[in-house]
Protein backbone atom coordinates (compact mmCIF):
# COMPACT_ATOMS: atom_id res chain seq x y z
CA UNK A 1 0.00 0.00 0.00
CA UNK A 2 2.49 2.64 1.15
CA UNK A 3 5.21 3.82 -1.22
CA UNK A 4 8.38 5.27 0.23
CA UNK A 5 11.30 6.60 -1.78
CA UNK A 6 14.98 7.00 -0.96
CA UNK A 7 16.15 10.61 -1.02
CA UNK A 8 19.15 12.84 -0.59
CA UNK A 9 18.51 14.51 2.73
CA UNK A 10 19.86 17.93 3.59
CA UNK A 11 21.67 18.00 6.94
CA UNK A 12 23.66 20.39 9.08
CA UNK A 13 27.44 20.12 8.85
CA UNK A 14 28.70 20.21 12.47
CA UNK A 15 32.11 21.34 11.18
CA UNK A 16 30.41 24.64 10.28
CA UNK A 17 27.53 24.91 12.74
CA UNK A 18 29.01 23.22 15.81
CA UNK A 19 27.11 20.87 18.12
CA UNK A 20 23.78 19.81 16.62
CA UNK A 21 22.17 20.26 20.04
CA UNK A 22 22.42 24.01 19.49
CA UNK A 23 20.69 24.08 16.10
CA UNK A 24 17.61 21.86 16.59
CA UNK A 25 14.22 22.95 17.92
CA UNK A 26 10.82 21.57 18.81
CA UNK A 27 8.17 21.26 16.05
CA UNK A 28 6.54 24.57 15.12
CA UNK A 29 3.23 23.91 16.87
CA UNK A 30 4.67 23.62 20.40
CA UNK A 31 7.13 26.52 20.28
CA UNK A 32 6.27 29.28 22.75
CA UNK A 33 7.48 32.89 22.24
CA UNK A 34 9.95 32.35 25.08
CA UNK A 35 11.32 29.19 23.47
CA UNK A 36 11.55 30.92 20.10
CA UNK A 37 13.74 33.63 21.62
CA UNK A 38 15.91 31.02 23.34
CA UNK A 39 16.47 29.16 20.06
CA UNK A 40 17.56 32.36 18.33
CA UNK A 41 20.03 33.04 21.14
CA UNK A 42 21.43 29.50 21.08
CA UNK A 43 22.94 29.60 17.60
CA UNK A 44 22.76 31.76 14.49
CA UNK A 45 22.19 28.49 12.63
CA UNK A 46 19.29 27.33 14.76
CA UNK A 47 16.51 25.89 12.65
CA UNK A 48 14.03 28.29 14.25
CA UNK A 49 14.98 30.77 11.48
CA UNK A 50 13.50 28.30 9.01
CA UNK A 51 10.78 26.49 10.92
CA UNK A 52 9.15 29.41 12.76
CA UNK A 53 10.83 32.74 12.13
CA UNK A 54 9.87 35.83 14.08
CA UNK A 55 7.04 38.03 12.87
CA UNK A 56 7.86 41.74 12.72
CA UNK A 57 5.56 44.75 12.76
CA UNK A 58 7.17 45.80 9.48
CA UNK A 59 6.30 42.54 7.68
CA UNK A 60 4.76 42.94 4.24
CA UNK A 61 4.33 40.88 1.07
CA UNK A 62 8.00 41.25 0.17
CA UNK A 63 9.67 40.90 3.56
CA UNK A 64 8.07 38.49 6.05
CA UNK A 65 8.84 35.38 8.07
CA UNK A 66 8.44 33.16 4.98
CA UNK A 67 10.60 35.18 2.58
CA UNK A 68 13.26 35.49 5.30
CA UNK A 69 13.18 31.72 5.87
CA UNK A 70 13.65 31.14 2.15
CA UNK A 71 16.58 33.56 1.92
CA UNK A 72 18.20 32.13 5.04
CA UNK A 73 17.84 28.58 3.76
CA UNK A 74 19.50 29.44 0.45
CA UNK A 75 22.32 31.28 2.22
CA UNK A 76 23.03 28.40 4.61
CA UNK A 77 23.26 25.99 1.68
CA UNK A 78 25.58 28.34 -0.16
CA UNK A 79 27.74 28.68 2.99
CA UNK A 80 27.82 24.87 3.28
CA UNK A 81 26.30 24.98 6.75
CA UNK A 82 23.70 22.69 5.15
CA UNK A 83 24.69 19.94 2.71
CA UNK A 84 22.84 17.34 0.65
CA UNK A 85 24.00 13.79 1.18
CA UNK A 86 25.62 12.35 -1.96
CA UNK A 87 23.49 9.21 -2.32
CA UNK A 88 19.76 8.65 -2.08
CA UNK A 89 18.87 6.66 1.03
CA UNK A 90 16.96 6.67 4.28
CA UNK A 91 17.75 7.79 7.82
CA UNK A 92 17.34 5.70 10.94
CA UNK A 93 16.64 7.83 14.01
CA UNK A 94 16.74 6.82 17.67
CA UNK A 95 15.52 8.89 20.58
CA UNK A 96 16.52 7.84 24.09
CA UNK A 97 14.62 9.31 27.02
CA UNK A 98 13.25 8.74 30.53
CA UNK A 99 9.62 8.78 31.57
CA UNK A 100 8.59 8.35 35.21
CA UNK A 101 11.93 6.80 36.04
CA UNK A 102 11.94 4.30 33.16
CA UNK A 103 14.36 4.40 30.23
CA UNK A 104 12.97 4.17 26.67
CA UNK A 105 14.41 4.14 23.15
CA UNK A 106 12.18 4.92 20.18
CA UNK A 107 13.33 3.97 16.69
CA UNK A 108 11.95 5.60 13.54
CA UNK A 109 12.77 5.72 9.85
CA UNK A 110 12.91 9.05 8.03
CA UNK A 111 11.46 8.51 4.57
CA UNK A 112 9.38 10.42 2.01
CA UNK A 113 5.96 8.73 1.75
CA UNK A 114 3.84 9.13 -1.37
CA UNK A 115 0.84 11.32 -0.60
CA UNK A 116 -2.58 9.71 -0.83
CA UNK A 117 -5.99 11.25 -0.31
CA UNK A 118 -7.77 10.15 2.85
CA UNK A 119 -10.35 8.10 0.97
CA UNK A 120 -7.60 5.93 -0.53
CA UNK A 121 -7.05 4.41 2.94
CA UNK A 122 -3.28 4.26 2.53
CA UNK A 123 -2.55 6.98 5.08
CA UNK A 124 -5.02 7.10 7.95
CA UNK A 125 -5.82 10.15 10.13
CA UNK A 126 -7.25 10.11 13.64
CA UNK A 127 -8.09 13.77 14.28
CA UNK A 128 -9.55 16.82 12.56
CA UNK A 129 -7.54 19.89 11.55
CA UNK A 130 -7.97 23.66 11.70
CA UNK A 131 -7.37 26.10 8.82
CA UNK A 132 -4.88 28.46 10.48
CA UNK A 133 -1.86 26.14 10.83
CA UNK A 134 -2.34 24.84 7.29
CA UNK A 135 -2.15 28.36 5.81
CA UNK A 136 1.04 29.01 7.77
CA UNK A 137 2.71 25.76 6.67
CA UNK A 138 1.64 26.22 3.05
CA UNK A 139 3.15 29.71 2.95
CA UNK A 140 6.43 28.30 4.24
CA UNK A 141 6.44 25.38 1.79
CA UNK A 142 5.63 27.62 -1.17
CA UNK A 143 8.61 29.87 -0.43
CA UNK A 144 11.25 27.35 0.69
CA UNK A 145 10.23 24.23 -1.30
CA UNK A 146 11.50 22.19 1.63
CA UNK A 147 10.13 20.35 4.63
CA UNK A 148 12.13 21.00 7.78
CA UNK A 149 10.41 18.64 10.23
CA UNK A 150 9.02 15.14 9.67
CA UNK A 151 5.50 14.07 10.48
CA UNK A 152 5.36 11.38 13.17
CA UNK A 153 3.59 8.34 11.73
CA UNK A 154 3.18 4.66 12.52
CA UNK A 155 3.01 1.29 10.84
CA UNK A 156 2.21 -2.22 12.04
CA UNK A 157 5.02 -4.79 12.37
CA UNK A 158 6.19 -5.63 8.83
CA UNK A 159 8.31 -8.70 9.51
CA UNK A 160 11.80 -8.28 8.00
CA UNK A 161 11.94 -4.50 8.45
CA UNK A 162 12.54 -4.74 12.19
CA UNK A 163 15.60 -6.92 11.66
CA UNK A 164 16.95 -4.64 8.93
CA UNK A 165 16.72 -1.58 11.14
CA UNK A 166 18.18 -3.40 14.14
CA UNK A 167 21.18 -4.35 12.03
CA UNK A 168 21.69 -0.72 11.04
CA UNK A 169 21.39 0.40 14.68
CA UNK A 170 24.09 -2.08 15.73
CA UNK A 171 26.68 0.09 13.96
CA UNK A 172 28.05 3.45 15.15
CA UNK A 173 25.64 6.29 14.26
CA UNK A 174 26.47 8.82 11.59
CA UNK A 175 25.77 11.66 14.02
CA UNK A 176 24.58 11.91 17.60
CA UNK A 177 23.90 14.65 20.11
CA UNK A 178 22.53 15.15 23.60
CA UNK A 179 20.15 17.91 24.64
CA UNK A 180 20.34 19.70 27.97
CA UNK A 181 17.23 19.03 30.09
CA UNK A 182 14.41 21.38 29.08
CA UNK A 183 16.32 22.96 26.20
CA UNK A 184 13.85 21.61 23.62
CA UNK A 185 10.23 21.09 24.68
CA UNK A 186 8.88 17.52 24.63
CA UNK A 187 12.13 16.17 23.18
CA UNK A 188 14.18 13.11 24.07
CA UNK A 189 17.55 13.69 25.68
CA UNK A 190 19.82 11.58 23.45
CA UNK A 191 19.55 11.47 19.64
CA UNK A 192 21.27 9.17 17.15
CA UNK A 193 21.01 9.25 13.35
CA UNK A 194 22.21 6.72 10.78
CA UNK A 195 22.46 7.60 7.09
CA UNK A 196 21.49 4.42 5.19
CA UNK A 197 22.55 4.41 1.53
CA UNK A 198 23.48 0.76 0.87
CA UNK A 199 21.50 -0.22 -2.23
CA UNK A 200 20.45 -3.67 -1.00
CA UNK A 201 19.27 -2.37 2.38
CA UNK A 202 17.46 0.57 0.79
CA UNK A 203 15.68 -1.75 -1.65
CA UNK A 204 14.62 -4.12 1.12
CA UNK A 205 13.19 -1.22 3.14
CA UNK A 206 11.19 0.00 0.14
CA UNK A 207 9.82 -3.51 -0.44
CA UNK A 208 8.82 -3.93 3.21
CA UNK A 209 6.53 -0.89 3.15
CA UNK A 210 4.57 -1.94 0.07
CA UNK A 211 2.17 -4.01 2.20
CA UNK A 212 1.64 -1.41 4.93
CA UNK A 213 -0.84 1.24 5.89
CA UNK A 214 0.39 4.38 7.61
CA UNK A 215 -1.25 5.90 10.69
CA UNK A 216 -0.55 9.57 11.33
CA UNK A 217 0.38 10.26 14.94
CA UNK A 218 1.44 13.93 14.84
CA UNK A 219 1.29 16.08 11.73
CA UNK A 220 -2.26 16.07 10.36
CA UNK A 221 -1.99 19.77 9.46
CA UNK A 222 1.31 19.27 7.64
CA UNK A 223 -0.06 16.26 5.77
CA UNK A 224 -3.11 18.16 4.53
CA UNK A 225 -0.85 21.09 3.65
CA UNK A 226 1.29 18.72 1.58
CA UNK A 227 -1.84 17.54 -0.25
CA UNK A 228 -2.73 21.12 -1.18
CA UNK A 229 0.85 21.80 -2.30
CA UNK A 230 0.86 18.59 -4.35
CA UNK A 231 -2.30 19.64 -6.16
CA UNK A 232 -0.87 23.11 -6.83
CA UNK A 233 2.25 21.58 -8.32
CA UNK A 234 0.23 19.17 -10.46
CA UNK A 235 -1.65 22.10 -11.96
CA UNK A 236 1.73 23.68 -12.71
CA UNK A 237 2.85 20.54 -14.57
CA UNK A 238 4.57 18.42 -11.89
CA UNK A 239 4.78 14.70 -12.67
CA UNK A 240 3.85 11.79 -10.42
CA UNK A 241 7.53 11.32 -9.54
CA UNK A 242 8.04 14.90 -8.35
CA UNK A 243 9.06 15.49 -4.71
CA UNK A 244 5.78 17.39 -4.25
CA UNK A 245 4.04 14.00 -4.47
CA UNK A 246 5.72 12.97 -1.19
CA UNK A 247 5.91 14.09 2.42
CA UNK A 248 8.69 13.33 4.90
CA UNK A 249 7.68 11.12 7.81
CA UNK A 250 9.37 9.66 10.87
CA UNK A 251 7.89 6.15 10.70
CA UNK A 252 7.61 4.17 13.93
CA UNK A 253 6.39 0.64 14.47
CA UNK A 254 3.16 0.66 16.52
CA UNK A 255 4.60 -1.90 18.95
CA UNK A 256 7.79 0.10 19.58
CA UNK A 257 8.11 0.35 23.39
CA UNK A 258 9.28 3.94 23.04
CA UNK A 259 6.12 5.04 21.24
CA UNK A 260 4.37 6.61 24.21
CA UNK A 261 0.86 8.04 24.16
CA UNK A 262 0.39 10.37 27.11
CA UNK A 263 -2.89 11.82 28.37
CA UNK A 264 -3.99 15.43 28.03
CA UNK A 265 -5.69 16.64 31.20
CA UNK A 266 -8.57 19.13 31.35
CA UNK A 267 -8.81 22.36 33.34
CA UNK A 268 -12.30 23.85 33.73
CA UNK A 269 -13.31 27.41 34.57
CA UNK A 270 -16.37 29.62 34.46
CA UNK A 271 -18.77 26.86 35.47
CA UNK A 272 -20.56 28.91 38.11
CA UNK A 273 -21.34 27.57 41.58
CA UNK A 274 -21.37 23.76 41.77
CA UNK A 275 -23.33 21.97 44.45
CA UNK A 276 -21.12 18.94 45.23
CA UNK A 277 -24.00 16.78 46.49
CA UNK A 278 -26.06 17.33 43.35
CA UNK A 279 -23.09 16.83 41.03
CA UNK A 280 -22.01 13.63 42.77
CA UNK A 281 -25.54 12.26 42.71
CA UNK A 282 -25.78 12.84 38.98
CA UNK A 283 -22.32 11.42 38.38
CA UNK A 284 -23.16 8.28 40.35
CA UNK A 285 -25.92 7.47 37.86
CA UNK A 286 -23.27 6.51 35.31
CA UNK A 287 -20.08 6.17 37.35
CA UNK A 288 -18.76 4.38 40.38
CA UNK A 289 -17.55 7.24 42.59
CA UNK A 290 -14.61 6.70 44.92
CA UNK A 291 -13.83 9.52 47.38
CA UNK A 292 -10.15 10.00 48.20
CA UNK A 293 -8.78 12.53 50.64
CA UNK A 294 -7.00 15.29 48.75
CA UNK A 295 -3.84 14.96 50.81
CA UNK A 296 -3.53 11.34 49.65
CA UNK A 297 -3.44 12.44 46.01
CA UNK A 298 -0.07 13.47 44.62
CA UNK A 299 1.91 13.11 41.44
CA UNK A 300 3.40 9.93 42.87
CA UNK A 301 0.07 8.14 43.31
CA UNK A 302 -1.46 6.19 40.39
CA UNK A 303 -4.89 7.69 41.03
CA UNK A 304 -3.83 11.09 39.73
CA UNK A 305 -3.24 9.63 36.29
CA UNK A 306 -6.53 7.73 36.28
CA UNK A 307 -4.84 4.53 35.15
CA UNK A 308 -7.04 2.19 33.16
CA UNK A 309 -9.44 -0.18 34.91
CA UNK A 310 -10.84 -1.75 31.78
CA UNK A 311 -13.51 0.96 31.59
CA UNK A 312 -13.34 4.74 31.08
CA UNK A 313 -12.13 6.35 34.29
CA UNK A 314 -11.10 9.80 35.49
CA UNK A 315 -9.88 11.59 38.60
CA UNK A 316 -11.56 14.93 39.40
CA UNK A 317 -10.10 17.48 41.81
CA UNK A 318 -11.89 20.59 43.04
CA UNK A 319 -15.43 19.25 43.06
CA UNK A 320 -15.64 18.89 46.85
CA UNK A 321 -13.36 20.62 49.36
CA UNK A 322 -10.80 18.23 50.82
CA UNK A 323 -11.62 15.37 48.46
CA UNK A 324 -10.66 13.98 45.09
CA UNK A 325 -13.08 11.76 43.20
CA UNK A 326 -12.18 8.76 41.10
CA UNK A 327 -14.91 8.08 38.53
CA UNK A 328 -15.15 4.73 36.75
CA UNK A 329 -17.90 4.02 34.24
CA UNK A 330 -20.35 1.50 35.65
CA UNK A 331 -20.30 -1.90 33.95
CA UNK A 332 -24.08 -1.70 33.69
CA UNK A 333 -24.02 1.43 31.50
CA UNK A 334 -25.04 0.62 27.93
CA UNK A 335 -23.10 3.08 25.81
CA UNK A 336 -25.01 2.15 22.65
CA UNK A 337 -28.14 3.43 24.39
CA UNK A 338 -26.49 6.38 26.15
CA UNK A 339 -24.57 7.56 23.07
CA UNK A 340 -26.62 6.39 20.07
CA UNK A 341 -25.32 9.11 17.76
CA UNK A 342 -21.66 8.33 18.42
CA UNK A 343 -19.99 5.77 16.09
CA UNK A 344 -19.62 2.44 17.85
CA UNK A 345 -15.82 2.42 17.56
CA UNK A 346 -15.63 5.73 19.48
CA UNK A 347 -18.18 5.15 22.23
CA UNK A 348 -15.84 3.73 24.84
CA UNK A 349 -13.07 6.29 24.31
CA UNK A 350 -12.36 8.11 27.56
CA UNK A 351 -12.46 11.49 25.83
CA UNK A 352 -15.90 10.75 24.34
CA UNK A 353 -17.34 9.49 27.61
CA UNK A 354 -15.88 12.48 29.46
CA UNK A 355 -17.37 14.98 27.02
CA UNK A 356 -20.81 13.39 26.71
CA UNK A 357 -21.56 11.96 30.16
CA UNK A 358 -19.71 14.43 32.39
CA UNK A 359 -19.04 17.72 30.63
CA UNK A 360 -22.37 17.89 28.80
CA UNK A 361 -24.75 15.92 31.01
CA UNK A 362 -23.52 17.00 34.45
CA UNK A 363 -21.59 20.25 33.96
CA UNK A 364 -23.60 21.71 31.07
CA UNK A 365 -20.67 22.22 28.71
CA UNK A 366 -21.25 21.99 24.97
CA UNK A 367 -19.24 21.07 21.89
CA UNK A 368 -18.89 24.80 21.28
CA UNK A 369 -17.20 25.19 24.67
CA UNK A 370 -14.71 22.53 23.64
CA UNK A 371 -14.05 24.13 20.25
CA UNK A 372 -13.69 27.68 21.59
CA UNK A 373 -11.57 26.65 24.56
CA UNK A 374 -13.07 29.41 26.71
CA UNK A 375 -14.10 27.22 29.63
CA UNK A 376 -11.86 24.25 28.92
CA UNK A 377 -8.08 24.41 28.77
CA UNK A 378 -5.67 21.54 28.26
CA UNK A 379 -2.36 20.52 29.78
CA UNK A 380 -0.12 17.50 29.43
CA UNK A 381 1.67 18.37 32.66
CA UNK A 382 -0.09 17.11 35.82
CA UNK A 383 2.04 19.51 37.86
CA UNK A 384 0.60 22.43 35.93
CA UNK A 385 -2.93 21.11 36.53
CA UNK A 386 -2.33 20.79 40.27
CA UNK A 387 -0.80 24.27 40.39
CA UNK A 388 -3.69 25.84 38.44
CA UNK A 389 -6.17 24.31 40.85
CA UNK A 390 -4.22 25.40 43.92
CA UNK A 391 -3.90 29.06 42.90
CA UNK A 392 -7.44 29.45 41.57
CA UNK A 393 -6.68 29.50 37.84
CA UNK A 394 -8.86 26.40 37.47
CA UNK A 395 -12.16 25.52 39.09
CA UNK A 396 -11.86 21.80 38.37
CA UNK A 397 -9.04 19.58 37.14
CA UNK A 398 -9.84 16.31 35.39
CA UNK A 399 -7.05 13.75 34.96
CA UNK A 400 -7.28 11.18 32.18
CA UNK A 401 -5.51 7.96 31.27
CA UNK A 402 -3.67 7.62 27.95
CA UNK A 403 -5.67 6.46 24.94
CA UNK A 404 -4.54 2.88 24.20
CA UNK A 405 -2.95 2.17 20.83
CA UNK A 406 -5.56 -0.47 19.97
CA UNK A 407 -8.36 2.10 20.33
CA UNK A 408 -6.52 4.54 18.08
CA UNK A 409 -5.92 1.87 15.43
CA UNK A 410 -9.54 0.73 15.55
CA UNK A 411 -10.84 4.26 15.11
CA UNK A 412 -8.53 5.11 12.22
CA UNK A 413 -9.21 1.84 10.41
CA UNK A 414 -12.93 2.52 10.71
CA UNK A 415 -12.43 5.92 9.13
CA UNK A 416 -13.42 7.85 12.27
CA UNK A 417 -11.76 10.88 13.83
CA UNK A 418 -11.20 11.04 17.58
CA UNK A 419 -12.16 14.04 19.75
CA UNK A 420 -9.75 16.91 20.22
CA UNK A 421 -6.77 16.19 22.47
CA UNK A 422 -7.36 12.43 22.59
CA UNK A 423 -3.68 11.63 22.02
CA UNK A 424 -0.34 13.16 22.85
CA UNK A 425 2.60 11.29 21.41
CA UNK A 426 5.84 11.68 23.32
CA UNK A 427 8.57 12.57 22.67
CA UNK A 428 8.33 14.83 19.63
CA UNK A 429 10.98 14.30 16.92
CA UNK A 430 13.16 17.39 16.98
CA UNK A 431 13.23 19.69 13.98
CA UNK A 432 16.61 20.07 12.30
CA UNK A 433 18.01 16.57 11.88
CA UNK A 434 17.14 15.96 8.20
CA UNK A 435 15.41 18.21 5.66
CA UNK A 436 13.40 17.09 2.63
CA UNK A 437 14.49 19.55 -0.06
CA UNK A 438 12.23 19.38 -3.12
CA UNK A 439 14.94 20.79 -5.38
CA UNK A 440 17.55 18.11 -4.65
CA UNK A 441 15.85 15.18 -2.89
CA UNK A 442 15.48 12.99 -5.98
CA UNK A 443 18.35 14.34 -8.05
CA UNK A 444 21.68 12.68 -8.79
CA UNK A 445 24.41 13.48 -6.33
CA UNK A 446 28.13 13.74 -6.92
CA UNK A 447 28.48 9.96 -6.70
CA UNK A 448 26.06 9.29 -9.53
CA UNK A 449 22.75 8.73 -7.76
Amino acid sequence: MAEIRPFRGVRYDPAVTGDLAAVVSAPYDIISPEAQAAYYARSRYNVISLELGSQLVTDDQIDNRYTRASATYRRWKEDRALKSDPLAGFYLYEEEFDDRGERFVRRSLFAPVRLADWDEKVVLPHEFTMPGPKVDRLNLLNLTHAQFSPLLAMYDEPGPLRGLLSDVASRPPTVSFTLAPGSVAAAARTHRLWYVADGDVVGSIVDAFRALQIYIADGHHRYETALVYRDQQRRAGATEDAPSEFVLMALVETSDPGLLILPTHRLLNGLGPIDPATALRRLSESFEVERIRSEEVSLETPVIFAEKRGRPSFTVLGLEAGWAHRLTLRASVDLSRELPNVPAVLRDLDTVVLQRLIFERVLGLSDADVERGERIQYTRDPREAMSALADGRAQLAVFLAPTPMDQLRAATRAGERMPQKSTYFYPKPVTGTVFFDHETAFTRGQDGI
